[in-house]
């Protein structure tokens, strides 16, 4: 290596040095902020027609290791089970106000990587996948099937990243680990502009989905989630089927 390349490189060490310490004080300093409060509990409904409903706490699943709410850093979050006929559905809605975390470690903690690193098995996958309510469509959302560790029952999963009202796209690939450019593409971004307003949403279900469009209640639970920002936009849309 030429000595003009050993200082280039040394020069980009240093700048991604101070990136991360840059970081490292903002998250810390963010961490101590007095959380944000958004109502989120009174968005998500408790009652549902022919379902009953009781909020559990997030398990050890949510992240691949540690406490969750250290980790998360979450502002608020709700995670409700509803129960019917032998049905099981779950939602877990989380909020970060802005300045809180950054995007590139929130879109780390999908089923796709913590619940892998936990033992799951994911069996098939769907990236773009629509959701239709009796009156419109939520924006797409990535679609699972995963195998808990150790059981043969099917836990169906859709969830969404939301950043400052628009949804994140994962691409077209598992998100067991990051894509490198756009790793780096918000690392940059954060940097300069800080941290953006994001929601993690998810809905796990121990039959399809689809086997749910016709239930009332389903269907409230899903308006419900259109109500936090998930409804798709029909302009949006015809845009992407031109």
């Amino acid at each position: 290596m030429s000595r003009s390349s050993k200082y280039l490189l040394a020069f980009g060490m240093t700048l991604i040095g101070l990136a991360i310490a840059f970081q490292g004080a903002s998250l810390s300093r963010e961490s101590r902020e007095q959380k944000v409060s958004v109502g989120l509990s009174s968005k998500v409904p408790t009652q549902f027609t022919g379902w009953n409903v009781h909020d559990e706490p997030l398990g050890q699943t949510e992240v691949a290791e540690g406490a969750v709410k250290e980790i998360l850093n979450y502002d608020e979050y709700v995670y409700r089970i509803l129960r019917s006929q032998g049905r099981e559905v779950g939602v877990y809605a989380a909020y970060w106000a802005q300045g809180r975390m950054p995007t590139r470690l929130i879109q780390l903690h999908t089923p796709d990587r913590c619940w892998i690193e936990n033992g799951w098995t994911c069996d098939a996958m769907e990236f773009h996948h629509e959701v239709t309510m009796r009156e419109g469509e939520l924006k797409p959302a990535q679609w699972r099937i995963f195998t808990p560790p150790g059981a043969n029952q099917k836990t169906y999963t859709l969830f969404w990243l939301m950043v400052s009202g628009e949804g994140y796209d994962f691409g077209d690939r598992p998100n067991l680990i990051p894509n490198p450019f756009r790793w780096w593409g918000q690392f940059l971004n954060e940097i300069i502009f800080g941290y953006e307003e994001h929601y993690f949403i998810r809905l796990t279900s121990n039959v399809p989905f689809d086997q749910l469009e016709d239930d009332a209640g389903f269907q409230e639970l899903l308006e419900a989630l259109a109500e936090l920002g998930l409804r798709a936009e029909p302009e949006a849309k015809l845009l992407a089927d031109g």
